[in-house]
């Protein structure tokens, strides 16, 4: 049995990638019970997970980034924490190396557990919202 259609896909990309000498940085959302295992299976290299966080929320949606301060209103949008993995797409072996001292976090082991078993694709989660 070959590997899944998904890895398969995300290997021939990174395999293409590596002729242009970039740092692939992905993650995978822990509230949707996710553990990164495409890219577990791929080789990335994972390096812990974000600490859950909340942003400036504004009624129409728009990232904190992109909005008047007048548009806040008091509220904010918890996100929540994410799984970080990193592949290094580059031929060059020196410079992978250097890139991997340069890792500003420390590789551990891989997360496990069941992903939701209630998943299904193009699911989002319902934005949660506190009073700032």
């Amino acid at each position: 049995m070959g590997s899944p259609p998904l890895s398969q896909f995300v290997g021939k990309c990174l395999r293409i990638l590596k002729d242009e000498n970039i740092i692939v940085v992905s993650y995978s959302d822990t509230a949707m019970n996710h553990h990164g295992y495409i890219y577990q299976a791929c080789n990335f290299i994972y390096t812990g997970a974000t600490a859950a966080r909340t942003d400036k929320y504004t009624a129409k949606g728009k990232h904190s980034r992109h909005y008047k301060n007048e548009e806040q209103n008091g509220y904010r949008k918890v996100r929540s924490s994410k799984h970080r993995y990193v592949y290094f797409c580059t031929k060059d072996k020196k410079l992978k190396s250097k890139w991997e001292q340069a890792l500003r976090y420390k590789p551990q082991k891989y997360p496990k557990g069941d992903n939701n078993p209630d998943y299904k694709l193009g699911d989002y989660l319902q934005d949660k919202i506190i009073k700032a």
